[in-house]
């Protein structure tokens, strides 16, 4: 919903707070701490970092739950914990702050205060649109948190659980009681609207046509309101202000389930916002009705100071909160406190339906597995076997048709009962079936097999089938509106009924609710087992501005960091990859760590030679600290088993105060003790900074450049 596709198109608002004022775990617009994000415990397909209009933001992939870890922190000077999220499908968020209480994890006095936005207490997140939270850690403390003196742990969860995505940015704490951080008036825009302009109905915005209104009204009390120009665009300016009124002629949004307001203080401690129907029978009539939303940090949080804040208010929440009627609204009330003292400014105010779009713009993600592994039914990605899609018995058989969406072919199926597709496959050496499945409409929908036993259909050897059902508790959950991909083991199928896999002759789609719409692509049977598809090796100049093609660990957490570097120390222009670790734990132990993974799955073989080429600066700032680049062997099921070989002498390197340039050939398959490996799930390539065992006193500071990998023949 939200008008805003799969991930968001714009960058989240722009932080206002002074840096002065601001602990930081991850902005473009402040130092942040150094972090791991995410934790090794947590549970989610992908965390990237990805650039979205220009900057960083945290992309977080069939979500679970996230957790980040840090050094600890007394956060006991600030007020707020301030996090900007968009979402194109979850329909809660968990978030929660942990405190170990001065004796590290597991203590005995560690305690956490969740704070959850599902629609009840607080607003569920809106879909589609950036959502700014500013949670007072009051609140925290509120729901059991018991210290802000070492906090250590940052923790956020989605439903549907493992199937949600997440977009994170600007995470950080701050002081309100500081001023803010904005002045008195704003320097930035509000964020840009991202809602179709057809299920809009504006009453001030310059992203869509407004209807007439009468903003102020000669009954409200404020000093002053007027049109003012902030960074490129009109916002509604009010000074002094204690309530201000906007009439327009009778609106009936009864087809619209959201009204959107941009709102940026620098000092109203609270805010009331209302609709105003009049009943069909004009004002005073006898049953006009409103329904008052009040920002008060109870119910609702008050509204964050010096920053814009993007409200979205259910209008059933008003209808509950004695909003009798949408048909005939004609005022807008708001106000503020300190009454007749506050200034606020408001922009992008107006309704809007938040129905799921009614087919993708998107296409399904593509399909990485190597050919050679896969039995292909629909798919650009591979030759396809010969079907009948749909079957004449289809029930419609006539609303089937391949359309093009976002540049490839994908199965449409309208307002359908049920679908047949037929072929025939032996599908015994393959381990699951894959299919890609977007729907606007559909809760639920049935995926059958059918296997006719080898003697074709009604044949003398029972045909069998075996069903497997998505819907909102399956997994992965059936999700409106998003792509959703699906990998079922064939061994489902058959404990489900389906009685062989060797003469594989139909498939069947069921919507449970007749005349809904699927559609489908990338359906193929695949073997797990074979290698998928080989990685290849990018960014080694680090160049994008971030660490796309590379994974960052630090073992254990805290301690060191991994960070990008454009200073030009050293006198190197460009950016470069820095990592620091330093022992500072209780044996003195830290790896901190970056490495690309999987390179070459499927097509490397023991033999083959890796040449691997780096530039490396830094030094050591204690005892015990050293540098690795190391080349791991990964077996069919791409796990690393402990083979690997070393990059160059098998010494550890030293970084200098002058940058170096290191070489050296590892031959594929074959450790740094001659013993012998599988490669087929490919090698990951890792540079290493390491401490040892030096309470306190370790430390390297190494920084990385001009990363080549190259695999050549035996």
């Amino acid at each position: 919903g939200g008008g805003g596709g799969t991930a968001p198109t714009t960058s989240a608002p722009t932080p206002t707070q002074d840096a002065a004022n601001v602990i930081s775990l991850y902005s473009d617009v402040y130092t942040d701490i150094a972090l791991t994000w995410p934790t090794v415990w947590s549970a989610a397909t992908s965390v990237t970092d990805v650039t979205i209009d220009g900057g960083l933001v945290k992309e977080h992939l069939g979500t679970d739950f996230v957790g980040v870890e840090f050094a600890s922190l007394d956060v006991s000077g600030m007020t707020h914990f301030h996090m900007d999220i968009w979402t194109p499908d979850a329909a809660t968020f968990l978030v929660k702050l942990v405190d170990f209480g001065g004796d590290g994890f597991g203590g005995g006095n560690d305690s956490e205060g969740p704070i959850v936005y599902d629609g009840a207490a607080n607003p569920a997140p809106a879909q589609g649109q950036w959502v700014s939270l500013d949670i007072p850690l009051a609140d925290m403390q509120a729901a059991g948190l018991a210290s802000l003196t070492d906090i250590n742990q940052l923790v956020f969860a989605l439903t549907p659980s493992g199937a949600s995505t997440i977009y994170v940015d600007n995470v950080y704490f701050y002081d309100s009681n500081a001023g803010g951080g904005g002045g008195t008036a704003p320097t930035t825009s509000a964020p840009t609207p991202t809602q179709d302009a057809g299920s809009v109905i504006s009453l001030y915005s310059d992203a869509y046509t407004d209807i007439a209104v009468t903003w102020p009204t000669v009954w409200s009390v404020a000093a002053s309101v007027s049109d003012v120009t902030i960074d490129g665009g009109l916002v509604k300016e009010h000074l002094g202000t204690d309530f201000v009124g906007v009439e327009f002629p009778s609106l009936d949004v009864s087809g619209m389930t959201h009204f959107h307001m941009d709102i940026w203080t620098p000092d109203a401690a609270t805010f009331l916002v209302k609709l105003v129907d009049f009943g069909g029978d004009g004002f005073g009539g006898g049953n006009d009705s409103e329904g008052p939303i009040v920002y008060d940090g109870t119910a609702n949080p008050a509204p964050a100071q010096g920053q814009w804040v993007s409200l979205d208010i259910p209008l059933a929440d008003m209808q509950a909160a004695g909003l009798a009627g949408l048909t005939d609204i004609n005022q807008l009330v708001f106000a503020l406190t300190p009454s007749g003292a506050s200034t606020i400014y408001i922009d992008n105010v107006y309704f809007y339906t938040d129905t799921p779009p009614t087919s993708p713009t998107t296409s399904a993600p593509t399909p990485t597995r190597d050919a050679g592994s896969v039995i292909s039914l629909y798919s650009d990605a591979y030759t396809d076997l010969a079907t009948t899609w749909p079957t004449p018995w289809s029930v419609p058989n006539n609303t089937t048709s391949d359309v093009t969406i976002d540049g490839g072919q994908v199965k449409e199926h309208l307002a359908i009962n049920f679908v047949g597709v037929e072929f025939q496959t032996d599908a015994s050496s393959m381990t699951h079936v894959h299919f890609d499945v977007w729907t606007p409409d559909a809760t639920s929908l049935l995926f059958r097999l059918v296997d006719f036993g080898g003697d074709g259909f009604g044949g003398a050897n029972a045909d069998t089938s075996g069903d497997v059902i998505l819907d909102n508790a399956s997994t992965p959950a059936l999700t409106q509106g998003s792509w959703v991909s699906v990998d079922i083991p064939l061994q489902t199928f058959l404990d489900n009924g389906l009685g062989s896999v060797a003469d594989l002759n139909q498939i069947v789609l069921d919507p449970t609710a007749d005349g809904t719409t699927v559609y489908i692509d990338n359906v193929y049977f695949y073997d797990s087992n074979a290698a998928s598809g080989g990685g290849t090796f990018v960014n080694g100049d680090f160049e994008t501005g971030d660490f796309t093609g590379w994974t960052l660990t630090q073992d254990p957490p805290g301690g060191g960091s991994i960070t990008l570097d454009s200073s030009g120390q050293g006198g190197r222009a460009g950016t470069v990859a820095r990592l620091v670790a330093s022992g500072s734990d209780v044996d003195g132990f830290q790896n901190v760590v970056i490495g690309q993974v999987a390179l070459g799955a499927g097509t490397i073989v023991p033999g083959d030679t890796i040449d691997v080429s780096f530039d490396l600066f830094g030094s050591l700032t204690g005892a015990g600290g050293v540098v690795f680049v190391e080349v791991i062997f990964l077996n069919a099921a791409g796990v690393d088993e402990g083979g690997r070989n070393f990059v160059g002498p098998a010494a550890p390197y030293t970084p200098t105060a002058t940058w170096t340039t290191h070489s050296g050939t590892v031959i594929a398959g074959t450790a740094v003790n001659g013993s012998q490996w599988d490669v087929s799930g490919g090698v990951t390539l890792e540079l290493k900074v390491a401490c040892g065992a030096v309470v306190n006193g370790c430390g390297v500071d190494a920084s990385f450049d001009n990363v080549t990998f190259t695999i050549n023949g035996p």
